[in-house]
């Protein structure tokens, strides 16, 4: 009997050593200094930038291999993030990473923690507002396209995404004035023509409104 207790002992403190090892390992370790930071970054963004488009969206199926890729790039995204726990672009290269993956909501927590360091660039609330349209959070997307408008006024492109999200809302007369501005500022721009037409043809019972599902590419 003591000596089954001693083997069973050895091999319990043996499984726990490799579950502390083997948990160890899944932390990424951080750069040693600003040279490495650099250095992996850029590696990182470098093999990303095929597999996703930052200001973007082009959904597509990665392949196994691909899905690999990303997850690599994500250790090295969040090393740099252990050296350099502010560094946004970090926290924005993450967001894309979960995104092409389809883990929207991680996606949109670190847009979240990025716009909360980088308080000017409208390319994080427009990406934000995307995530929550995936998340079906509506209220949300509104939310964050606004804030893209905010930080960079009177953009047709943002202000055709911001009446898309009001008219999802349900938010008309909202949605009308903002897409009759964008359209008065850029005459020409199709997309921001098309969802005038959507707007008028919901107004006048034409056609269902619009909902996050039937938005997504």
């Amino acid at each position: 009997t003591i000596v089954c207790l001693i083997v069973c002992t050895a091999v319990l403190l043996v499984i726990t050593g490799c579950r502390k090892t083997a948990a160890a390992a899944t932390v990424p370790k951080p750069p040693a200094n600003e040279t490495e930071f650099n250095a992996l970054f850029e590696g990182a963004a470098k093999r990303l930038q095929p597999l996703v488009a930052i200001g973007g969206y082009s959904p597509k199926s990665l392949s196994g291999e691909e899905a690999k890729r990303v997850r690599t790039c994500i250790r090295d995204l969040e090393a740099c993030l252990g050296f350099a726990s502010n560094h946004w672009q970090s926290m924005v290269f993450l967001a894309k990473s979960h995104q092409s993956l389809g883990e929207h909501r991680i996606a949109l927590d670190w847009l979240i923690k990025a716009m909360d360091i980088e308080k000017e660039n409208h390319v994080l609330p427009k990406e934000a507002s995307l995530e929550a349209v995936h998340l079906r959070d509506i209220k949300a997307a509104v939310f964050y396209s606004a804030e893209a408008l905010r930080r960079k006024p009177k953009d047709p492109e943002l202000m055709g995404n911001h009446a898309m999200n009001l008219l999802i809302a349900g938010d008309d007369a909202h949605s009308l004035q903002i897409i009759q501005e964008a359209l008065s500022l850029s005459p020409s721009d199709e997309f921001n023509k098309r969802i005038a037409a959507m707007i008028a043809d919901v107004a006048a019972g034409k056609r269902t409104r619009p909902t996050c599902e039937s938005v997504l590419p």
